[in-house]
């Protein structure tokens, strides 16, 4: 049996791309644009909006410490003056890669401050995305305490992330089951982990 239903929708679309010069490049329909740009809204980059940069790392540093098991560490004072005055941090994608390392190699009992966010000149081919981030406390240890501190959170940040399921874990940082067991015994990592 065929029953006819009346809907009553709205089509909400988004894109980063120029579509008048898709349809020029006869890349987009133009009867399809002209169906979507009812009300088209402009929303306008980050270096438009500098205010609300301290708001997206906070919400980046809520969103990433509730999802991957971290501390919610907030950001100190100048910590935040600095994403409104440093270039590399007025994109989407390097606040969150930022606020994440942030959290992931930081101390999880203090606030962020701006002596953790040491950012570097971009590679050009990185398309002004990369930031380079080490922690003042990383800085000032040898390469092994570097590395032990950094695979002991890393580690246990994934073993969050999976629910404590060892196989899992393994299988997404592509490590053999064993050894990372055998890594976790040489790292003091022993909890109620799953197999």
């Amino acid at each position: 049996m065929t029953k006819k239903l009346i809907l009553d929708i709205r089509f909400i679309s988004a894109t980063s791309s120029d579509l008048s010069e898709k349809i020029k490049m006869k890349k987009f329909r133009e009867d399809l644009f002209h169906r979507l740009n009812v009300v088209p809204i402009k929303i306008p980059n980050l270096n438009e909006r500098i205010d609300d940069i301290p708001i997206l790392a906070k919400y980046f540093a809520e969103k990433l410490s509730s999802k991957n098991g971290l501390s919610n560490r907030r950001i100190f004072g100048r910590g935040s003056y600095l994403f409104t005055r440093n270039e590399l941090a007025r994109k989407y994608k390097a606040i969150k890669n930022l606020i994440e390392r942030v959290l992931i190699l930081g101390d999880p009992s203090k606030k962020i401050s701006s002596d953790e966010l040491i950012l570097s000149e971009t590679n050009p081919q990185d398309d002004g995305e990369k930031i380079n981030l080490i922690s003042t406390k990383l800085a000032n240890m040898s390469l092994r305490e570097a590395r032990e501190i950094f695979e002991r959170d890393y580690l246990l940040l994934q073993i969050n992330r999976f629910g404590g399921t060892i196989s899992k874990t393994a299988s997404f940082i592509e490590m053999e089951r064993s050894a990372l067991h055998r890594k976790l015994k040489s790292l003091g990592i022993t909890s109620g982990q799953k197999n």
